[in-house]
Formats: structure tokens, C-alpha cells, sequence
């Protein structure tokens, strides 16, 4: 098939064929191949069909293949004359495609809500199919992530999705989560808060438009960061639309395509989370792009000049900024920021520029990254709130059903009569069992009588009536009062109680504890063989810390990094020399990441050492990451953008050094960790102190 494209471009070049060009300066597309399927352009003239005739001829002469004529479609502009259409038709034996003629699973013409029904309609296909009407809520959030997902972002490969699709599409997936067997039921929760990530108090599904979103976010990305310059559609898309203008000053096209508003759209998003992490100069345009905080006050200034790169305003003799020519660009002040943002000019590197995607921790953009910013996953939550919510999905032995009941009660949408209730705005019924309190979640797994009942005669001992009202207190309660085991075996009895209750509600049974307790009793059963499974053994602090015992005479370096929820940050080093302490320090501030502060507490400690004169040492870190990156098994390419010259140092410290890093268990590096913990509380910077360690908690 490459040579069929080959033949059709060579005459194309001769003049024989003229093809199509979606714009004045784009190139001119003759055909574009799918594996065994072929598209060719051309002008809708006999003379350009007989020369195409002719070379598919002769390649179906040379390579024995045919044209299945049954399964090729023919289309034409909307000004090609009828007689014309006919004519060319009947030349080509092929048969005019219309508008709802699909290719490889896509809508060839995207242009109306109305060619993406066969999208929704197969979607609704699979909600519909028989094996997902047996399916548990906690089933239906595995089929919408792992077939509903992926199938609508196939269909999004056609094109961005209307806005009407979507809303149909994030219609059908609701009914689907909180229907049963077809029939309609009173949705407890927003669709806003079920689409939200996991840790952020929702389940993780992705709402439509934010796949949508993210999938035109990345064709912004890939026309940004200049990576894919020689792809047609990117040059197509730059010529057609970007011939005077950089992408980022780009006024809306009012004419332009659906895809290409969407993409103008999806400007502002992305927009203030992408900066230019300068090398050599050769990639980052001077005007109209992000490299600068303020670089969009100059955009519009000095249009005349955007194609002028960074490189341009460096002097290669000197390896200095041109001063009078960034005074010329950015006046006194604005040069003032930049020589005072870059006191050393790029060009000093063999790196090629790179755009950052900052929600990245390796600046690298990935389609679930654009996920996770539009879906606010980079948004702050409370800190109470994150750690029920880790216990709830992160908790080893659970089955999901069980994660996702506690899900409902952390949002208090268990469904009760009171539930119902408070969502229509009615008066709160009495419970239906004692007929005594409202029956909200709390009341009827834990303060009903029966209830109560329950938790006393379990293996947990429980007095639920003391437990705290709220549920989000009560899980915290329960997730600070018992181990990780245990909090399996009250999240499996609460769930055994749950449908004991129901079935005497619904069934009209007597309510018996002891039934309740095997059921509970099953759950756990159920528990353990998942533990054993899928659970592990954490290592040990002998396993771990092996080779620091190995080398006896070298000197022992202990370090760590602390940061809070604001970015500040605490680093910490503790040397040892036979067992004894020789000398710590630490250091605090700013810092993107805790490994930021693993990183910095390196290079203090490196530093110290050198000072010392000490030529051997052994550095030991909790940070399985940093031991990786110092010994070599990590690119220092995949580290986080905000800390790459950090650890550029560090690699390059321990390479020509022959330092070694080693891996050691949290609980063997305790002084080190409160050490840094202290400089993060207290601002303070502890240099080269060799007397006994300050008081600081937790380092006893």
C-alpha cells in the first residue's frame, strides 16, 4: 500500500493529479491508508480520475490485489453539478456515500449531533445487555470504566463530541448507575460528586464532557509543544490557521471547524499550566508563549517579530543576555525579570527546550493528567476528609460493594426513609424497626436498638450507641480506633447488617442478631481469602537495611524530607561514624514536592560531608525513588520538572563521587524524619551542629 501512495504522489508532483488542500499554504493531501483501507482526493474532473484509474491499475497488476467495489464509498463537495457526481460514480464503479456512512467505527461526516447516534445508541446497547442487569452498583462502576469509557473516547477519534451527545450519553450512564433492571430510581447523589476522583469524595468515573475535554486537550498540547511538527494534520492545521499568528494569540476562527473552536476553547485551560523549560533557545518563540510569568502583556506588543526564539536574544560569543535587545523587546523592567529569572541564559546545555505540563510531576502531558485537571483532581481537600477516604479505598480485604456502601455513608446517602426524605424535603420518618428516632444511616446501622444489639454480641464488642452522630466522625472514630484488619471486620459486619435490616423491612422477618453475625461472619470468611490473594507482607527493617550492614567502616548518613499541604517544606541530615554521632543538619523552605525535600536533604548532607573531608559514605532514604535515581536505575528525565536541576546535581555528585544511596524502612530513619519535621514547624535552618539533637516529637 506504501507504493500505491507513493504512485499517486509522484503523479501529483508531474501535475497529473491535483489532489486537496484544506488550506492555501497546507499541503496537498492525495490519500491517507488505514492498514488495508485507502482514501484518495482528488478534483472531481474526468482527466484526474482517468490518471487515478490508471495508477490503481497498475498496482493492482503488480501486487495481485483487487478493489472491492461493493465496500467503496464515493464523496463529492456540495458544489460538484449532479451530472458530474454521475459520471465520476460510474467511471470509479462506486457508489455515493451519504452522511451516516461509518468508517472504522466512526462517522465519516461529523459535522451534526445527529451522526453521532449510532455512538449512543451502541453505548445504550451495552447498558441494556443482559449481563449488566445482574450487576451490583459496585459492578456497574467496574463495566462504565472499563467498557463505557474507552468506547466513547473511540467515538470522540471521529471528532469532539456536540454538546448534546454528551449531555444524552451522561444521561444514559445515570439512570444506568442508580437504575435497577431497567426502572428508574431517586438518584442520592449528584452526577457532580459520583464523576469526582476517588480521593476527592466521588468514585472516579469520568464525566463525558471531561473525556471529551481531555481528548481536545490533547491535540492542543501536541500542536503546543512543538513536537510533532512534521504530521500532516499538524501542519495542515498551523498552515490553515496559524500562518500569522502564534497558537497561544490565535483569534478564534468564526468559520473555522468544530474541532478547531473546541481546541480555541480548551486555550484558557490549558493555558496557565504550561511554562517553556528553556535549553538551548531553539524551540521557545520570544513573543507569544509561555517562558515568562508575564509573557502575554508583550504578545500583542511586538507581533511583527513572533518568529524570533529565545536563542535570538543571547550573545553565543559570551553566552550572555543581549541587554539592549531585551530592553528593546521587554523595556527596563521586564528585562530586569527576565536576567533576574535566568541569570544564567540557556545555551549552556546540549537539551533541546521542553514544554512542562506543571499537574505533572515529570512535566510530561498524559491524557489522564488532562483528566485529572479538569475533573479538579489538583484541588485542595480536607485533610479528615482524605484520610476516610484512604481507609476506605485503600483498606486491604474489602470486596467492592463493601468500599462502596462506606462510600454512601461517608456522603450519609445510605438509602433510608430518611435519606428519601431529606433529598424530596419531607418530614423525616421514624425508624421501622423501634419506631422510636428519624431512621437516617447512622440510626439504623448503629443506634437502632437492634442495631446495638448487634455490635454488642459481634466479636467487636461494640457500644454503637456512644459512637458520634456525624458519619464522617464515626468512620474517622472507628478508622483511629482500629487497625487495618479490623476495620475489614466492622466494614464487613456493618454491610451484613445492612442486609439483614433490609430483608426484615421488606420481607416482614423478625430481626435476629445471631443471623445478622453469620452473614458478618461469611463476609469475613470471604475477606481473608482476598488478604491472601492479593494483600503482602510488608518488608522488614533487616531486609531492607542489609546492605547498609554490609560495608561496617564507611560512614553512615541518615536523611529525609518533610512537607505540608502549603508547600513548606523540611530536610534533614544525621551522620554517623561507627555508631556515633558526628554531625546533622538541617534546612527549610519552599518546595514543590516531599521528594523536593528528600532531594534537598541530600545535597545538604553531601555538602557537610565534603566539608569534612570524608571520601566514603553510605546515604540511607526512605525514598525508593531517590535511591533509584542516585544509584542509576532511574532517567533523571522522569523526575519532576520543578527539581530537575536538583537532581541533576545529585546524580552527578554521586557518579563522580562513588557515593551509594540505599534504601532503609521509615521506622531505622526516625532522627533524621523529625529532624526535618522540626525545620518545617520552625522555619529555622540547623547547620553543622555536633551537640546532642534538639528536643523534637516523635524522636523518642
Amino acid at each position: 500500500m506504501d507504493i500505491l501512495t507513493r504512485m499517486l504522489e509522484h503523479d501529483r508532483i508531474l501535475g497529473h493529479i491535483q489532489g486537496l488542500k484544506l488550506a492555501i499554504n497546507a499541503p496537498p493531501l492525495t490519500s491517507i491508508m488505514f492498514a488495508d483501507d485507502l482514501i484518495i482526493f482528488g478534483q472531481a474532473t474526468a482527466q484526474e480520475v482517468m490518471h487515478i484509474q490508471r495508477i490503481l491499475h497498475i498496482f493492482c497488476g503488480c501486487s495481485g490485489q483487487q478493489i472491492g467495489h461493493e465496500k467503496s464509498r464515493i464523496w463529492f463537495s456540495r458544489s460538484t453539478p449532479e451530472n458530474t457526481r454521475r459520471c465520476i460514480a460510474a467511471m470509479l464503479n462506486a457508489v455515493p456515500g451519504d452522511d451516516s456512512q461509518i468508517y472504522l467505527g466512526v462517522p465519516v461526516v461529523a459535522s451534526r449531533p445527529a451522526h453521532f447516534n449510532r455512538l449512543v445508541d451502541k453505548v445504550q446497547g451495552k447498558l441494556n445487555s443482559w449481563s449488566a442487569k445482574l450487576l451490583s452498583q459496585a459492578g456497574k462502576v467496574v463495566l462504565i470504566k472499563s467498557v463505557i469509557e474507552p468506547m466513547v473516547l473511540y467515538g470522540i477519534a471521529g471528532g469532539p463530541l456536540p454538546d448534546s451527545t454528551v449531555q444524552k450519553l451522561n444521561q444514559k450512564i445515570r439512570s444506568f448507575f442508580w437504575g435497577c433492571n431497567g426502572s428508574r430510581r431517586m438518584q442520592l447523589l449528584s452526577w457532580g460528586v459520583i464523576t469526582k476522583p476517588k480521593m476527592k469524595g466521588g468514585l472516579g468515573l469520568r464525566d463525558i464532557s471531561v473525556i471529551n475535554g481531555a481528548a481536545v486537550m490533547k491535540i492542543l498540547w501536541r500542536l503546543a509543544s512543538k513536537e510533532h511538527e512534521e504530521k500532516l494534520w499538524v501542519r495542515i492545521l498551523k498552515a490553515k490557521y496559524l500562518s500569522r499568528r502564534t497558537l497561544w494569540t490565535a483569534a478564534g476562527a468564526s468559520g473555522g471547524t468544530k474541532l478547531w473552536k473546541a481546541v480555541i476553547a480548551m486555550r484558557e485551560t490549558l493555558k496557565p499550566n504550561l511554562i517553556w523549560q528553556l535549553g538551548r533557545g531553539d524551540k521557545c518563540l520570544v513573543f507569544g508563549e509561555p517562558w515568562f510569568e508575564f509573557w502575554q502583556q508583550y504578545a500583542a506588543q511586538n507581533s511583527q517579530q513572533r518568529k524570533m526564539l529565545v536563542r535570538d536574544l543571547i550573545d553565543g560569543s559570551t553566552n550572555t543576555w543581549r541587554t539592549q535587545d531585551l530592553i528593546s523587546c521587554f523595556g527596563f523592567h521586564g528585562a530586569l525579570f527576565i536576567a533576574c529569572k535566568y541569570p544564567e541564559p540557556p545555551g549552556r546545555t546540549d537539551r533541546s527546550d521542553r514544554l512542562i505540563f506543571k499537574p505533572a510531576h515529570n512535566g510530561k502531558f498524559s491524557f489522564k493528567g488532562a483528566v485529572r485537571l479538569l475533573m479538579g483532581a489538583t484541588d485542595s481537600t480536607d485533610q479528615r476528609d482524605t484520610t476516610i477516604l484512604k481507609a476506605i479505598w485503600h483498606s486491604q480485604g474489602l470486596i467492592p460493594r463493601v468500599r462502596l456502601f462506606l462510600w454512601k455513608l461517608f456522603h450519609d446517602s445510605i438509602p433510608t426513609q430518611g435519606t428519601y426524605a431529606r433529598k424530596l424535603r419531607r418530614d423525616m420518618p421514624p425508624c421501622q424497626l423501634c419506631d422510636n428516632e428519624e431512621e437516617s444511616g447512622v440510626h439504623a446501622l448503629f443506634k437502632c436498638p437492634s442495631a446495638r444489639t448487634f455490635w454488642l454480641a459481634s466479636r467487636l464488642g461494640l457500644q454503637s450507641d456512644a459512637l458520634p452522630d456525624d458519619p464522617k466522625h464515626l468512620i474517622q472514630f472507628i478508622t483511629s480506633t482500629l487497625h487495618q484488619g479490623m476495620f475489614a471486620t466492622f466494614a464487613n459486619h456493618m454491610w451484613a447488617l445492612w442486609k439483614h435490616r433490609c430483608g426484615v423491612v421488606h420481607e416482614e422477618r423478625n430481626f435476629n442478631a445471631f443471623s445478622a453475625l453469620r452473614i458478618a461472619n461469611s463476609y469475613d470468611a470471604l475477606s481473608n481469602v482476598v488478604m491472601r490473594h492479593i494483600g503482602h507482607l510488608p518488608c522488614t527493617a533487616s531486609q531492607d537495611s542489609g546492605a547498609a550492614s554490609s560495608d561496617k567502616e564507611e560512614v553512615q548518613c541518615w536523611v529525609d524530607g518533610s512537607c505540608d499541604d502549603q508547600g513548606e517544606g523540611g530536610w534533614a541530615f544525621v551522620l554517623f561514624d561507627q555508631n556515633t554521632l558526628k554531625l546533622y543538619g538541617a534546612g527549610s523552605g519552599k518546595i514543590s514536592s516531599p521528594f523536593h525535600g528528600e532531594l534537598n536533604a541530600v545535597l545538604l548532607a553531601v555538602r557537610a560531608v565534603q566539608l569534612e573531608g570524608i571520601q566514603r559514605c553510605v546515604f540511607h532514604s526512605d525514598c525508593q525513588v531517590l535511591c533509584n535515581l542516585l544509584n542509576g536505575k532511574v532517567d533523571v528525565d522522569a523526575i519532576p520538572w520543578q527539581c530537575f536541576f536538583e537532581a541533576q546535581d545529585a546524580v552527578n555528585i554521586f557518579r563522580d563521587d562513588g557515593f551509594t544511596c540505599v534504601f532503609c524502612p521509615r521506622s531505622v530513619n526516625v532522627q533524621a524524619h523529625c529532624i526535618a519535621n522540626y525545620a518545617r514547624r520552625n522555619r529555622i535552618d540547623i547547620q553543622g551542629f555536633t551537640f546532642p539533637l534538639p528536643c523534637v516529637t516523635g524522636c523518642t
